[in-house]
């Protein structure tokens, strides 16, 4: 057993397929099988049972998960700091949202890099709870996120802005003459939302039954892109911050009644070295906010 076969093996396991893992490892997923044959060889049992919606683990590749999760976590956390130690330069793993991104990730290169010519920022754009999920394996450094309430304590969170959840809608839509958009007003129109690992798309569905109403949802994406066409069409409405929904002049954002603004915070794991680079990004954020540019 290797420290790579245990990588290959908590991939499916959290994947439950062998092409998805592969994918998201950038490896083949003949290589991936393999590990997978060769640690159940070596125990002489099977980790997984596998079925035609997927791999699942089995009794004892459950125990065999739990007892490694904390090993691969540290693992990481060796490897990092022993490279940035004997290396030229530091490495920032970095988890933002996407449309935290298209509103501030400019900036950020053009002033943190520029500062920090020595760092090279690596960005992992997922919604909220996957950057979360990455974060506690040790897979990112550290991350930037949008949330209502404060973080657990086992980490730490530096707050760098505030933002508003608006509706966005294409100008020619007869709501984009309303000061405030309630629930009902748009209960049956079609939704383009984001992927349910969205922070954003958790906090609409909540808003949504807070006013006894039921989003009817045409559309999931990840891409930001996706949902600005869609909506400049005229196919369907949608939700976004306000810094970015007048972006388009097709497009205006409406608030929503009750409003709904979101702290946005750079949050750590408090247990893991603190790498240089992320010290850098706390010093910069506290120094500069993109947020309000």
């Amino acid at each position: 057993m290797n420290i790579t076969q245990l990588r290959y093996f908590h991939a499916v396991a959290e994947y439950h397929t062998v092409s998805l893992a592969a994918q998201r490892l950038y490896i083949s997923q003949p290589s991936l099988s393999n590990a997978i044959r060769e640690l159940e060889k070596e125990f002489a049992l099977s980790l997984f049972y596998r079925r035609h919606n997927g791999m699942f683990l089995t009794p004892e590749g459950t125990k065999l998960y739990n007892l490694t999760k904390e090993l691969l976590t540290k693992y990481a956390e060796v490897e990092r700091v022993m490279l940035e130690l004997g290396g030229d330069t530091r490495r920032l793993r970095l988890g933002i949202p996407p449309m935290l991104s298209s509103i501030i990730f400019a900036d950020i290169y053009k002033e943190f890099a520029e500062r920090n010519r020595l760092t090279h920022l690596e960005i992992s754009e997922k919604g909220k709870y996957e950057l979360l999920s990455e974060l506690n394996e040790g897979l990112l450094d550290t991350v930037l996120l949008p949330h209502v309430k404060p973080f657990d304590i086992s980490y730490r969170a530096q707050k760098v802005g505030r933002l508003e959840v608006v509706c966005w809608v294409n100008k020619l839509d007869s709501l984009a003459e309303c000061e405030e958009i309630n629930a009902k007003m748009i209960e049956g129109k079609p939704l383009v939302l984001f992927a349910d690992t969205f922070f954003q798309t958790k906090t609409i569905r909540e808003w949504f039954s807070g006013a006894g109403a039921y989003p009817t949802v045409c559309v999931q994406t990840e891409q930001l892109s996706t949902a600005e066409s869609m909506i400049e069409s005229g196919q369907a409405i949608g939700f976004t911050f306000g810094k970015i929904a007048n972006k388009n002049r097709k497009l205006r954002g409406v608030s929503l009644f009750p409003r709904i603004f979101v702290d946005v915070s750079l949050v750590r794991s408090k247990d893991v070295f603190l790498l240089d680079g992320v010290k850098e990004l706390e010093k910069y954020f506290k120094n500069s906010n993109p947020f309000d540019k």
